[in-house]
């Protein structure tokens, strides 16, 4: 999670496309008028921010089965649902290491 975070806050956040109109690009050198995709998504961070940070991870097709085990690293606060066909898990974290409180509010 460390070097996902380091990549999310140094290259993916960075992004003109991100600056500029809050979406993530599909190219890494996209240009302004022209054919490069701006609000594409992009999947392999959202996919490291469920599975990662939260570490939710279904177990069957459907989600009706998941683990979770949790990696918040140094951030403060994380507020999240993720969406598996049983339903929304919503997961938080505040507060930061040796401090911090963690919740899961999960479907039936």
């Amino acid at each position: 999670m460390e070097t996902f975070l380091s990549d999310l806050r140094n290259k993916w956040g960075t992004l003109p496309s991100v600056l500029e109109n809050n979406t993530l690009q599909e190219d890494w050198n996209a240009q302004n008028d022209n054919g490069s995709q701006w609000s594409h998504c992009a999947v392999a961070p959202i996919v490291m921010l469920y599975q990662g940070l939260s570490g939710a991870k279904p177990l069957t097709p459907a989600g009706k089965k998941y683990r979770t085990w949790p990696h918040p690293e140094d951030l403060n606060l994380v507020d999240i649902d993720i969406q598996f066909l049983s339903g929304a898990i919503g997961f938080k974290s505040k507060g930061l290491k040796c401090n911090r409180a963690l919740s899961l509010d999960v479907p039936q």
